[in-house]
């Protein structure tokens, strides 16, 4: 049997879409084919037993390590998510023969990309560069590099899988005073490039945005952001509550399910899945115009793009409201048609299997 490594920052599925991909392209296709490690940096609360395929951990910085274990093991491929920083794939040293880059790249790392000669040589190097965004910063860079690439869609889970959890719901639902108001779903680690605050200070100044019940979900590690943000909230009393990220599917699908639109507005981004887990549960989206988002769901009549990421308070309240009224349009639809997983997978099964 032929070995795959897959080499990932982190191998845990609700980090994000990267390791979402990474974890149902193992799971679903590989493993019924290849023998299958994952090379990944360490994580104290990873029980390796639960999984029935090798998790080799290392510090991905480490050159000699990495190098060191794809040469001792003679792998078939080597599968690299990365984005153009990551330190694998700048101290990388080609020595297997088919190696495939699934890359990831956002607005912030576009802006410094000349920092990194040796992940944009490696690059050249690849037998396949993937892109998961139709024609965002990622496809520019490559262009620009004339770095040849494939461009495979990203997908989210089925959401509408699941059945409400009724007792999560009425728990969440209860946060809020008014609870007949619309509920707006903004699912993002708190951190400055998703723009929380930015958001925040709109409905400090943009009084019809506390029209919505506005429910903020997602990992806290940036502690001093989120004080910032829970200040200004309790300052001016705004219809704003957080909930801190956790790994319950039912929880975070039952989210979606209870929610009226979802809406994004970072400053940088690849192709957000919570947009496409959104579209999945059949709700409209708002969301400012960065990665794959413009060219991949502009058009589609399912959501609306602010103008640019430095929006204003009534830009925001007119696209939500825009957002709202869209009904001649199934957003559930687009997912089904281009953004299901086993459509998603199929083709990277076909393009491994070409390679291999």
């Amino acid at each position: 049997m032929k070995k795959i490594a897959i080499i990932v920052n982190q191998y845990h599925p609700f980090i994000g879409g990267t390791e979402s991909l990474a974890k149902s392209l193992v799971e679903k296709i590989l493993c019924n084919f290849y023998e299958i490690e994952i090379i990944t940096n360490p994580n104290l609360s990873r029980n390796k037993q639960n999984y029935n395929y090798k998790i080799n951990e290392i510090n991905l910085s480490d050159e000699n390590g990495l190098n060191t274990i794809i040469k001792d093991n003679k792998y078939d491929c080597c599968i690299f998510f990365a984005d153009l920083h990551s330190a694998h794939l700048n101290i990388y040293n080609l020595t297997c023969n088919k190696n495939i880059c699934i890359l990831n790249i956002d607005e912030r790392t576009y802006s410094v990309r000349n920092a990194f000669p040796k992940a944009i040589n490696n690059l050249k190097k690849f037998t396949k560069v993937i892109s998961y965004t139709k024609d965002g910063v990622a496809n520019r860079f490559l262009r620009e590099n004339n770095i040849n690439y494939v461009y495979i869609q990203n997908f989210s889970r089925d959401i509408l899988l699941t059945e409400p959890n009724p007792i999560f719901e009425k728990k969440i639902k209860g946060l809020f005073e008014n609870q007949d108001r619309k509920l707006i779903l903004y699912l993002a680690a708190m951190e400055e490039r998703k723009n929380q605050h930015y958001v925040i200070t709109k409905l400090v100044e943009q009084s019809h945005l506390r029209e919505f019940n506005w429910l903020f979900v997602g990992p806290q590690n940036n502690i001093a952001y989120t004080t910032k943000c829970i200040e200004e909230i309790k300052k001016y009393n705004l219809p704003v509550k957080f909930v801190k990220g956790f790994d319950d599917v039912d929880k975070l699908n039952t989210l979606y399910q209870i929610s009226d639109l979802v809406c994004l507005t970072s400053i940088a981004e690849g192709m957000p899945l919570v947009l496409l887990e959104g579209l999945s549960a059949n709700k409209p989206w708002v969301s400012t115009p960065v990665g794959g988002v413009p060219s991949s769901l502009n058009d589609t009549n399912t959501g609306v793009i602010l103008s640019k990421v430095d929006f204003s308070g009534v830009e925001l309240y007119d696209s939500l409201k825009q957002a709202l009224k869209i009904t001649n349009n199934n957003p559930r639809d687009l997912w089904s048609s281009f953004y299901r997983e086993d459509l998603v997978l199929e083709k990277y099964k076909n393009l491994i299997r070409e390679i291999i």
